[in-house]
């Protein structure tokens, strides 16, 4: 059983490997998978192998350490921008610096305050 919780952060860390959001289909697939796999496991656990049952448990396991991730993102989803900005005066901190797939350089910024704002709208970081 404790390859379980190894599935469940495999799960995990495969959420969050993904270079991009995934689809909602994604979700919905996944989703469906689970469900199926509890259903299986709920109607025919008496009759299911030993490896095919670990296998459901397993796929079970694994996810639900994704779509456990997935939720949780959007629970803690930060403030973003609610329209494009042209051009604006924003203050801040430089937080990180880092190189983009082309070359350029990336500024994350900690915002204070972007021209045009209010407090309540501001992302935390940009």
């Amino acid at each position: 059983m404790l390859w379980l919780s190894i599935m469940f952060g495999a799960g995990c860390a495969a959420y969050f490997s993904l270079s991009s959001e995934p689809a909602t289909i994604v979700f919905i697939i996944s989703g469906l998978l689970f469900a199926g796999s509890a259903a299986v496991m709920w109607q025919r656990r008496n009759l299911l192998g030993e490896r095919t049952l670990y296998a459901v448990l397993f796929t079970m396991f694994f996810l639900s350490g994704f779509l456990f991730s997935a939720a949780r993102t959007h629970m803690i989803e930060p403030n973003r921008l609610s329209r494009a900005l042209d051009r604006v005066m924003v203050e801040g901190w430089v937080v990180e610096t880092s190189r983009s797939a082309t070359g350029r350089e990336r500024l994350l910024i900690q915002i204070h305050a972007i021209s045009g704002m209010s407090p309540d709208e501001l992302p935390s970081q940009v």
